[in-house]
C-alpha cells in the first residue's frame, strides 16, 4: 500500500474509532463523496471534544475553538494545533479522541487536498457548528435550560441541521442522479433531517443533562418530575416526529443506492429511538434510552435489502415506528 493509501486507511480507522456508526454509513457512500464527509465529521467529532473537556476553564475552550476554526482559512497558523493537542489531549479518557486532537494537523493536511468547493463547503459547515459549540458553552452560564423554542430550533441548527445542508451541496454537486426534487427543497428536509437527529439525541439525555446542570428543552422555571414539564417534553417528542417525516421524505427521493441507504440508516435508528422514547419516561429515568447493537444490526441488513423500493422502505419504517 502506498503513501496515499496507508494514510486513507488510517483516517478510516480514525473514523471508526470515534463512530463506529457514521464509519459505516461513510463505508456505504459513493466513493467520491466519502473524503469531504469524513474530513468535515472529523473536524467536527474535534471541536466536539473539545467543547466537551470539563477539566478546561470555559474561556479556555471558546479560544481554542476559534483557533481551531481559524485553520480551515487559507495562510492560516496552523502552528496553534501543536497547542491545543497539549492542552487537551492527556485529558481525554478515550484514548481514541486522544489520537484525534493530536491528529488534528492531520486532518487538516487532508482537508487541504479537497477540491476547492469541498474545502468551501468544509469551511462553512465547520463555521456553523463552532458557533453552535459557543453557544452551548455559554448559554448555561446564568440559566438552568434554553429559554424558548426559538433558542432550541437554533441550536439543533447550528450542530446537526447545517450538516444535512452540508451533505446536501456535497452530494448534489458529486452525483449526477442526486434526487428526484430539485435542491433547495432538498435543502430545507436536509436541514430538518439534522435538526430531527439532534433533538431525538436531545430528549433521550435530558435527564443526564439536568443533572449536569443543563437542559435544551425550553422548561422555563418548571421542574424536570412536574406536569408541566411532562406536557412541553411530549410535544417536542412530536416535533421530532415531524422532523425526522421530512429526513424520510429526503430518503425516499434519493435516486442514488449507496446514499439512500446511508441516509435511511440513522432516520431508521432515530425513529426507533423516538419510538422507545414514547414509552419510557425519560423526563424521570436514569436508564438511557438506547437501540441495541443487535437491533441496529438487523436494521442495516432489512434497510439494505429494502433500499431499491421506496414502497419496501416505507413499510419497514412504519413497522419499526410501531414495534414495541
Amino acid at each position: 500500500m502506498g503513501p496515499e493509501g496507508s494514510n486513507e486507511a488510517e483516517k478510516n480507522a480514525l473514523l471508526a474509532s470515534v463512530s463506529r456508526s457514521f464509519y459505516l454509513t461513510i463505508r456505504a457512500l459513493p466513493k467520491r463523496l466519502r473524503h469531504p464527509i469524513r474530513t468535515a465529521y472529523l473536524l467536527a467529532r474535534a471541536t466536539d471534544t473539545i467543547a466537551d473537556t470539563p477539566q478546561v476553564a470555559v474561556d479556555e475552550r471558546l479560544k481554542h475553538l476559534l483557533a481551531v476554526k481559524s485553520c480551515a482559512s487559507q495562510d492560516s497558523d496552523r502552528s496553534k494545533l501543536v497547542q491545543t493537542g497539549i492542552a487537551f489531549g492527556p485529558l481525554q479518557t478515550n484514548s481514541a479522541e486522544k489520537i484525534l486532537i493530536a491528529g488534528l494537523p492531520e486532518i487538516f493536511a487532508d482537508f487541504d487536498q479537497l477540491e476547492e468547493a469541498d474545502r468551501k463547503d468544509v469551511m462553512t459547515v465547520l463555521d456553523l457548528i463552532v458557533r453552535g459549540q459557543e453557544k452551548d458553552l455559554t448559554a448555561f452560564r446564568h440559566v438552568r435550560a434554553l429559554l424558548d423554542e426559538k433558542a432550541l430550533d437554533e441550536y439543533t441548527y447550528l450542530v446537526a441541521g447545517c450538516v444535512g445542508e452540508f451533505w446536501t451541496q456535497v452530494c448534489s454537486r458529486k452525483l449526477r442522479c442526486f434526487s428526484r426534487e430539485p435542491v433547495d427543497q432538498m435543502l430545507s428536509w436536509g436541514r430538518h433531517f439534522g435538526q430531527g437527529l439532534q433533538l431525538v439525541n436531545i430528549l433521550r439525555d435530558v435527564r443526564a443533562d439536568w443533572e449536569n446542570g443543563r437542559c435544551y428543552l425550553p422548561l422555563g422555571t418548571a421542574a424536570l418530575d412536574s406536569q408541566d414539564a411532562a406536557l412541553i417534553y411530549r410535544r417536542w417528542l412530536q416535533r421530532a416526529a415531524l422532523l425526522l417525516a421530512e429526513g424520510w421524505s429526503y430518503v425516499l427521493a434519493l435516486k442514488n443506492l449507496r446514499l439512500r441507504f446511508a441516509c435511511a440508516l440513522p432516520i431508521l435508528i432515530g425513529i426507533r429511538t423516538l419510538n422507545l422514547l414514547t414509552r419510557q419516561n425519560a423526563l424521570i429515568s436514569r436508564e438511557r434510552v438506547k437501540v441495541d447493537r443487535d437491533e441496529i444490526k438487523k436494521i442495516m441488513v432489512q434497510t439494505l435489502l429494502r433500499a431499491g423500493s421506496n414502497r419496501c422502505l416505507d413499510r419497514y419504517r412504519a413497522k419499526l415506528a410501531q414495534t414495541p
